[in-house]
């Protein structure tokens, strides 16, 4: 994996090894091939595996034994350099990929063949550790500094999650409201058989349960109009002049029109962030619902 990318960068990216990919490494590899021990570098190195450059061309599958070298620490350090074994997992322009020989720890082992121990994963991710930039296999520390600068804003997601989903429903729900009373206040004295017109106060009975699930209900506000066959539209019951404007209607000498419309504001759940004051809100801030519905009716 690229160097300082965080775990929220490997979230995103496609690739998943199983160790944090480090390049640009004051490491080389040593091997021997039957001349001189020669010192190879290191191109990139996890605590899972590393690519070496060599003209060296192994078949996949094949197990070397290699000294990994530290060369920004002297010689007296005890812990720059240490030897594993590897194997050929591919190979490329340039050199050859490994994948490390390691077992847990307790398992330790001698391969058949094999001049040098296995070293353990704990072991490796030591060595790794402290190689580069003093301290470059450690990046518990970048990943809590990326974890802790990204909470508050997977925080914040969260919490607009919640306060859009409520939004949203109570669009519908005023939507639906306004709908249901259009729809009660058409039917009503269109035939003999069917019930008297509703009165306002009926109409708006209907609405407020219908919005009965919503918190803030306090802020309902209801407006109902008709217009009969050549007439203006008036409120509902009423004679004075509708508040909001009615649709154009084909066969107005035939239908009352009957429109109904809802106002609602909706309150976030959540308000955290928001400075009214200041004009700022990181979530959504208190919104105006207006919906509203019409329907025709033979009365």
């Amino acid at each position: 994996m690229a160097p300082g990318k965080g775990w929220l960068d490997w979230l995103l990216s496609e690739e998943r090894r199983q160790g944090r990919r480090r390049k640009s490494l004051p490491l080389v590899a040593y091997y021997w091939d039957g001349a001189s021990p020669v010192a190879h570098p290191v191109r990139d190195a996890s605590s899972s595996g590393l690519f070496l450059l060599t003209e060296h061309r192994w078949y996949p599958g094949t197990v070397l034994a290699m000294t990994l070298q530290h060369t920004a620490v002297g010689a007296e350090d005890p812990q720059r350099a240490i030897a594993v074994n590897a194997r050929v997992v591919r190979t490329g322009d340039d050199g050859v990929g490994f994948e490390f020989i390691l077992p847990e720890k307790g398992k330790e082992q001698q391969l058949p063949g094999m001049p040098v121990p296995l070293i353990n994963k704990k072991r490796m991710k030591t060595f790794l550790d402290s190689v580069g930039d003093g301290k470059i296999g450690d990046t518990k520390g970048q990943s809590l500094i990326e974890f802790a600068l990204a909470l508050p804003l997977i925080f914040l997601l969260i919490l607009n999650v919640v306060n859009f989903g409520g939004f949203f429903y109570a669009w519908i729900t005023v939507s639906d409201a306004a709908r249901a009373g259009a729809n009660y206040a058409a039917l009503g004295g269109a035939a003999a058989t069917m019930p008297s017109t509703p009165t306002y106060t009926q109409l708006s009975a209907v609405i407020t349960d219908e919005i009965a699930s919503l918190p803030n209900k306090a802020t309902l506000a209801m407006s109902a109009c008709q217009r009969q066959p050549g007439k203006s539209a008036t409120i509902f019951g009423g004679t004075a002049a509708c508040s909001f404007t009615l649709n154009a209607d084909p066969e107005s000498s035939t239908y009352t029109v009957i429109g109904v419309q809802v106002q609602y504001t909706y309150v976030p759940f959540f308000s955290a962030f928001s400075f009214p004051n200041l004009g700022v809100h990181l979530t959504l801030p208190p919104t105006a619902i207006t919906q509203s519905a019409q329907m025709r009716s033979l009365q």
